[in-house]
């Protein structure tokens, strides 16, 4: 059985088939959110500021909602296991940022 990295094993072992899945569809589901928050037809619209600012906060918005699930899932489904959620967000920012100029000046 293979254990992930960051989970000690009786952590790992106690969560049900639907948290499993859930992981992994949560990071399939935020990368299609990325992709969308940074190309369509909303964000390619209007001057190149407003492009850059839509980009910035669609794509906060999902890794904000992506690193939520995450916390559900991760938590068994009883609150919220938010450790180190301001570290994680303001890493996400930064990304958010330097993506939607990147995608902006291309």
């Amino acid at each position: 059985m293979i254990v992930l990295s960051y989970t000690k094993k009786d952590k790992f072992l106690k969560k049900n088939f639907g948290q499993h899945f859930g992981n992994f569809a949560n990071g399939g589901l935020g990368g299609v959110m990325q992709g969308l928050s940074m190309s369509n037809s909303l964000v390619n619209s209007g001057k190149l500021g407003f492009q850059i600012g839509k980009r910035f906060a669609s794509s906060l918005g999902s890794y904000y909602m992506e690193n939520q699930m995450s916390y559900v899932l991760k938590a068994n489904f009883y609150g919220l296991e938010s450790k180190g959620a301001a570290a994680k967000m303001g890493v996400s920012a930064g990304k958010s940022l330097f993506n939607a100029l990147m995608y902006s000046f291309k």
